[in-house]
């Protein structure tokens, strides 16, 4: 990941807690699927944000989280915050 290059990119657009944030979560992806600049060049994180699908109906039927991150709390809500993170940083990316 361009940590610095990312982080710049984002200060005029969020605030600096969302900065925080979408990089954490973005950092937590990237350590449990690998190098983010190398899976948005395979397929811009389509397969990565797929990874991280999981529904209100998945929610409601119990179902386990289904990535390979280790998560405390509300698959739903945190699996969002993950994608947010990840498609933040494809948005990064695809600005050039």
């Amino acid at each position: 990941m361009k940590v610095g290059a990312f982080k710049s990119w984002m200060t005029p657009r969020y605030s600096k807690n969302s900065v925080s944030l979408r990089y954490s979560n973005a950092k937590r992806v990237e350590e449990a699927y690998g190098d983010l600049d190398a899976l948005y060049d395979a397929d811009q994180l389509a397969g990565v944000i797929e990874a991280l699908q999981y529904s209100l109906g998945d929610e409601k039927a119990g179902r386990p989280n289904p990535t390979k991150l280790r998560i405390d709390g509300n698959p739903y809500n945190v699996l969002n915050n993950f994608k947010t993170g990840v498609r933040t940083y494809r948005e990064f990316r695809d600005s050039g």
